[in-house]
């Protein structure tokens, strides 16, 4: 099965992606930079967004209901979201290595609806900022990896 939007090592600018009933993935990067406003996804499967291997994404109001996983920023991306809500997803923040030859991930958010610690899986020494509040994750990529894969 394939994700809804696919940006491998290239660039996106978007207003308004809106996702229902996907299998996988919504929005899927790797590799690439990516800006956007108004991303609203709905009953995924898998991840909403995925960021992955050194992108860069910003994007702004985001509206994620019952996915699997909200949010998913890994292998030495950095994601800026501002303006979220997220409602019964089964986890909001996914941030870890899935590739250990890249650096760390970082996330930034600011503006977050409700924030619900334990829907979050964060590994050790990503950078996790959430309304100006920095979080230290705990985890082993390797259990991160085994929950979300």
């Amino acid at each position: 099965m394939a994700e809804a939007f696919d940006v491998d090592f290239g660039e996106l600018n978007f207003s308004n992606i809106y996702c229902v009933n996907v299998q996988n993935d919504c929005l899927d990067i790797s590799g690439a930079i990516v800006n956007g406003n108004f991303f609203k996804t709905e009953n995924i499967k898998d991840k909403s967004i995925s960021v992955g291997e050194s992108s860069k994404v910003k994007i702004n109001d985001l509206n994620i209901i019952n996915s699997n996983v909200a949010i998913a920023v890994k292998d030495g991306s950095k994601a800026n979201f501002s303006n979220i809500f997220l409602n019964d997803n089964n986890l909001d923040i996914v941030l870890f290595n899935k590739k250990q030859e890249f650096l760390k991930p970082s996330l930034s958010i600011t503006n977050i609806n409700e924030l619900n610690e334990e829907k979050i899986l964060q590994s050790k020494n990503t950078k996790l900022n959430i309304d100006n509040k920095n979080y230290l994750g705990n985890l082993d990529d390797n259990f991160i990896n085994s929950v979300i894969y």
